[in-house]
């Protein structure tokens, strides 16, 4: 480890961040989790939330980690996007729940999480309204076919619209959105 790291085990393999607007939480993706880390805004130094509260995985993840929660649909998370308003994050999952046990199967997932304003913590909306996929399998998610991979999530200065692009076969997905919609409703177009 170098020195004047910190040891956090969740942060393995990161392969995705984004900045909060206001710029006091920067959210990872890593090895199956979502991070939250606490940002100092006058010098940048960041901090795990305390307890569970900063850190979000696949329930069913290959490597449990105790400082985590549970997600639905979310296995190997890369892109993460957080809205303009910064009352939600967007993370992009390469594979869903049947990644790992049948590659036959589509698994891509996008799923939804609300952020806590004073804390950054993230909660994943209940039921189905928090993940989609396109595996018809992941009944825990809503069910769109069109997504097929999902490798990053952004979304537009306003916030209306969001887009996730796929790896394999390439695909830019684009989604209407707004607070009264969820994942499961929002109106898609390849």
């Amino acid at each position: 480890m170098a020195e004047g790291c910190r040891l956090y085990e969740a942060v393995e393999t990161p392969v995705g961040m984004a900045l909060s607007r206001d710029g006091s939480s920067l959210y990872v993706t890593s090895a199956g989790a979502v991070l939250t880390l606490d940002r100092d805004q006058a010098t940048g130094a960041l901090s795990p939330l305390a307890g569970d509260t900063g850190c979000i995985q696949w329930s069913r993840s290959f490597r449990k980690l105790a400082e985590c929660r549970p997600a639905r649909g979310m296995v190997s998370p890369i892109g993460v996007a957080v809205s303009p308003d910064d009352d939600e994050v967007f993370v992009a999952a390469y594979g869903g729940e049947a990644h790992f046990e049948d590659r036959s199967k589509n698994a891509a997932s996008l799923t939804m999480f609300v952020r806590d304003p004073a804390t950054g913590a993230l909660r994943q909306k209940p039921g189905r309204a928090g993940c989609i996929s396109a595996n018809p399998d992941q009944r825990r998610c809503g069910h769109y076919l069109p997504l097929k991979t999902a490798a990053n999530v952004t979304l537009s200065g306003d916030g209306k619209s969001l887009y996730v692009v796929g790896a394999a076969p390439g695909t830019v997905l684009s989604f209407d959105h707004s607070h009264s919609t969820d994942l499961a409703h929002a109106s898609g177009a390849p």
